[in-house]
């Protein structure tokens, strides 16, 4: 990615960044949207779409959590609790407020690290598996991401739309080491496998609601959703790269389950809703040599619903109308 596109991707990222941290620490998991508009180059991983806001704790922090809440899950009870749901604007100030004041203390950014790690474990159980790597190098690597991850949101918080104070953590140089200091924890081969699932994140999101609809005799065998998951991927990349080969770059909206890239010079919600309408329509088309009447069905129901819940994620969002 050159310079160029970094900065016109950070420079998105901060008009929407209020968004991106109310639905990262759970205040939007019922809209299912991070709201992350960036142009990008073709093959870019998704770096919003890291955040494992649905994930389960276990281990360790889930014991700390059964006796009080964690900060995060106490950040999304404070916009929750009141008689009258406050507003977007005072749920994102809120939100900002907060998790500034947790970054900036060394104490209690470490803990919002060790909060994340559990939830990074079970989204990347599978590649866990696949790379079998030592225990406590797979704990290193966990620890990273979920670092890198604080940094990304503490800079958003502490920047508030500063773009030259959030180029340390925001801009090509900051994602040239974050890449750097996965790499060195992986090695060449195993960074290439991570990159490759890491991609597809929004994708197995969508198989695994898929899995959780299907009654057990119907469920998809484990290379079956893995190959389901590659096959949807590559619809999305193959979008992109065609929207890139006609405008130098695009933009996505991510959710859970969902990640549409969408060309630039859509100018209308209605334009984007029909755009978002025909690239559901693909991943249909590609799912029915995967996926029998039954599996079928389920899909076509949940395909509707994910549609819908875009739609009106959109449609409520005024960078996207």
């Amino acid at each position: 990615m050159n310079a160029a596109r970094v900065l016109s991707a950070t420079t998105v990222l901060f008009a929407a960044s209020t968004f991106y941290f109310a639905w990262a620490l759970g205040v939007e998991r019922d809209r299912g949207v991070d709201l992350q508009r960036a142009p990008v180059a073709a093959g870019t991983p998704n770096r919003g779409s890291t955040s494992a806001s649905n994930a389960k704790g276990s281990g360790t922090s889930e014991a700390a959590s059964a006796k009080s809440p964690g900060l995060l899950d106490r950040l999304g009870a404070l916009a929750g609790g009141e008689k009258k749901p406050p507003s977007r604007q005072q749920q994102n100030e809120l939100f900002q407020a907060d998790f500034k004041r947790m970054y900036l203390d060394p104490v209690t950014r470490q803990r919002l690290i060790e909060e994340l790690m559990p939830r990074y474990r079970d989204e990347y159980v599978v590649l866990e598996r696949r790379l079998d790597m030592p225990s406590d190098q797979w704990r290193r690597f966990l620890e990273t991401l979920a670092t890198q991850a604080i940094e990304r949101r503490g800079s958003s918080a502490v920047c508030a739309g500063d773009l030259q104070c959030a180029m340390p953590s925001l801009g090509p140089e900051a994602y040239a080491r974050y890449d750097q200091e996965i790499r060195n924890l992986l090695g060449d081969a195993d960074m290439k496998e991570y990159l490759t699932f890491n991609y597809a994140l929004s994708e197995r999101q969508s198989v695994e609601a898929l899995q959780a609809r299907l009654p057990p005799s119907q469920q998809l065998g484990e290379k079956s959703a893995e190959d389901l998951i590659a096959a949807l991927s590559e619809v999305r990349r193959t979008s992109e790269q065609n929207i890139t080969a006609e405008n130098g770059s695009f933009y996505t909206v991510s959710g859970d389950g969902y990640s549409v890239a969408f060309p630039p010079n859509l100018k209308s919600l209605d334009e984007r809703l029909n755009y978002a309408a025909r690239h559901f329509r693909k991943l249909h088309d590609r799912a029915l040599a995967f996926l029998n009447p039954v599996q079928m069905g389920a899909y076509k129901r949940q395909m509707a619903e994910t549609l819908l819940q875009l739609k009106r994620s959109m449609a409520a969002t005024p960078e996207l109308r």
